[in-house]
């Protein structure tokens, strides 16, 4: 499992900024997983925001290297942002694992919501790659308003046979099954994917959208990898977001 989980997350514990050299307003947060893991996040506030994002990030780097997206998110979208990082991300304690990591976004979307239900402000998870895995198990478990996934597979089994054919997906300990998983969230989700994406091929999005119970949206962005749908789609990526996102504060 060790040796396994190497080849899964690659975390790393600098931060190459922080919010505040961007001119962001945030907090830095501290909360406890279940097991007692101590986890760093940052929450991003926003006047009279109706809803809040719940930034569930890919399996390598920490928080700090989704800067980039986070500023653009903030400013064109309007929603309230909170992004964290799994153990042995950044500032985060512990060691990564799928049980961990699922623990971890409970803990943060457990979070969220005490700070976001008294506001009444929705709560809409979001989560890329590895994050969208694991945004997904937090949404079959808990309450929330809807979810985003964007660039994320069906399961590890899947993306193993795929990139190493001769590979025996029985061995594979890490599932993050998300497409058994996902049949279970009744909220309204959004699917997003690149069609060009090199590592995640674009037909793990279409079988968890072809999977997925009603209401749901799919947004399929012409000639992106699997990092750059937010660049590559351009204005046409964030007002996606902003359609799914107002329904989702005017239910």
């Amino acid at each position: 499992m060790i040796f396994e989980n190497r080849f899964i997350y690659y975390p790393t514990r600098n931060f190459w900024a922080e919010p505040d050299e961007f001119g962001l307003d945030f907090e830095n947060v501290w909360f406890e997983a279940s097991d007692g893991a101590k986890l760093h996040g940052w929450f991003f506030p926003k006047k009279k925001a109706k809803s809040a994002l719940l930034f569930f990030h890919g399996n390598a780097g920490n928080i700090s290297d989704r800067l980039d997206n986070i500023i653009k998110l903030h400013h064109q979208v309007g929603s309230e942002i909170f992004i964290f990082d799994y153990r042995g991300y950044g500032r985060s304690k512990g060691k990564p694992d799928e049980v961990g990591l699922c623990q971890d976004g409970e803990a943060a979307l457990n979070w969220l919501n005490e700070r976001c239900g008294p506001k009444k402000i929705k709560t809409i998870l979001f989560g890329r790659s590895l994050g969208g895995a694991v945004a997904i198990d937090a949404a079959s478990k808990m309450e929330c308003d809807a979810l985003i996934v964007e660039s994320t597979f069906t399961s590890i089994p899947d993306v193993a046979s795929a990139l190493i054919p001769i590979a025996p997906s029985s061995l594979i300990k890490t599932k993050f099954d998300s497409l058994n998983k996902i049949e279970a969230i009744t909220v309204p989700k959004l699917f997003v994917h690149g069609d060009s994406d090199s590592l995640i091929h674009v037909s793990h999005c279409r079988r968890l959208f072809e999977k997925a119970s009603k209401p749901k949206r799919i947004y399929i962005v012409h000639g992106a990898d699997h990092n750059d749908a937010y660049i590559e789609g351009g204005e046409r990526y964030f007002k996606e977001f902003k359609d799914f996102i107002a329904g989702i504060e005017s239910s």
